[in-house]
């Protein structure tokens, strides 16, 4: 019977590189695989050079499908809301839009207060303490914690920007969630990223350059043409991550399993 493994982020960039008994049980399921799943593109391009060339052809890029928002986006009107989404570790450098703040104005050009918003749950102890210091010192940083799907769903449709600062990424389902609803994207060039916006993605920043991605909100807000940019690429590419393109991809994968 074929089998079929999943490559999670955790997989690919954490268990893989570090070696010893983590790489050892995923380089064990690779080996009882015929096909590997990804939820980016490029995830061939992670594997180790010794293997990468056997799995050609055989590592597949099955999108993460999200449902539009039913009555669309309606950013609010007394704030320029920055969503951010993903469980606090360190692994998704949760507080770097914190560290942005630095070099942010308190309103942008149309009067509008900033404000940034992170929804998630706790995985990593310490950052319950450094969220909670993060609010007393900076009242425009606000960590809601861990929501339902429809609160995140409501969020998106008020903000403005969704930003996605990890560090390492398999293929984030808000980036998927963010692009069917239409939001403007600003994102850390973590493979798992680029492989779902694409190198080209006007609104990419390095990891870690929390000033680099300050500078880029910085534009957002000032620059129409940029705004507009963004906006378009979320529209293009959130039709690939429609409902029925991630069951057309399964199924394609299944038909070669028969």
């Amino acid at each position: 019977m074929p089998v079929v493994v999943a490559l999670s982020g955790t997989d690919l960039h954490l268990q893989l590189p570090s070696g010893g008994a983590p790489a050892r049980r995923v380089l064990e399921s690779l080996e009882q695989a015929d096909h590997l799943v990804s939820l980016y593109r490029g995830a061939v391009d992670s594997l180790p050079a010794k293997i990468r060339s056997s799995w050609a052809g055989r590592v597949h890029f099955v999108p993460q499908s999200a449902r539009p928002l039913p009555s669309g986006r309606k950013p609010l009107k007394t704030r320029f809301r920055l969503l951010v989404v993903g469980f606090l570790r360190r692994v998704k450098d949760p507080l770097l839009p914190l560290e942005a703040l630095r070099w942010l104005p308190d309103r942008i050009a149309d009067g509008r207060r900033l404000e940034v918003v992170h929804l998630g749950g706790i995985e990593e102890p310490k950052y319950r303490r450094l969220a909670t210091q993060a609010m007393r010192r900076e009242p425009r940083w606000r960590w809601l914690g861990a929501v339902s799907a429809a609160r995140v769903r409501s969020e998106l449709a008020r903000s403005d920007l969704l930003i996605h600062p990890s560090l390492d990424e398999g293929g984030a389902n808000i980036i998927s969630e963010a692009l069917v609803a239409e939001i403007p994207i600003l994102s850390s060039d973590a493979p798992g990223n680029l492989g779902l916006l694409g190198a080209s993605h006007p609104g990419i920043f390095s990891r870690q350059d929390a000033r680099q991605l300050a500078q880029l909100v910085l534009r957002f807000s000032e620059d129409a043409r940029f705004r507009k940019q963004l906006l378009q690429h979320s529209k293009k590419l959130g039709k690939s991550h429609l409902q029925q393109v991630e069951i057309g991809a399964w199924r394609r994968l299944l038909a070669k399993l028969k």
